[in-house]
């Protein structure tokens, strides 16, 4: 389980970032998002569970249904008919200490990897 990820060099927007991906098929998580707009890395588990979703409703022909504004309606309103359905979602986890972050990326890092992202620095930033 530990030491059972890669880490791969992305894009958070327009700010440097990384990710991590299993290596192996031990690895409890399905990848390691780190968000560098608001420090914080986001892991997805491999682990899945029933979930409530909000998701557009469709007619007959499986086009959104559209709804009218009203006054009053608030700033977030959505233009269209929505409908709860249980859907199939990863649990995920969110750690926003920078320290607690290190951590994690050490104890998951595979230890044969060469460092060549310095992830130490874009967390730290």
């Amino acid at each position: 389980m530990i030491h059972s990820m890669f880490i791969i060099s992305s894009k958070w927007g327009e700010l440097d970032s990384f990710r991590m991906i299993p290596i192996n098929i031990e690895c409890p998580y399905a990848e390691c998002i780190y968000d560098a707009s608001q420090g914080i890395l986001a892991i997805i588990s491999k682990e899945k569970r029933q979930k409530y979703h909000f998701l557009p409703k469709l007619d007959d022909r499986g086009k959104v249904i559209p709804v009218k504004r009203k006054a009053g309606d608030p700033e977030e309103f959505t233009p269209f008919a929505e409908e709860r359905r249980l859907m199939e979602s990863s649990y995920e986890y969110y750690i926003d200490n920078a320290d607690e972050i290190l951590d994690f990326v050490d104890l998951m890092r595979s230890k044969d990897q060469p460092v060549t992202i310095n992830y130490a620095d874009l967390i730290k930033k």
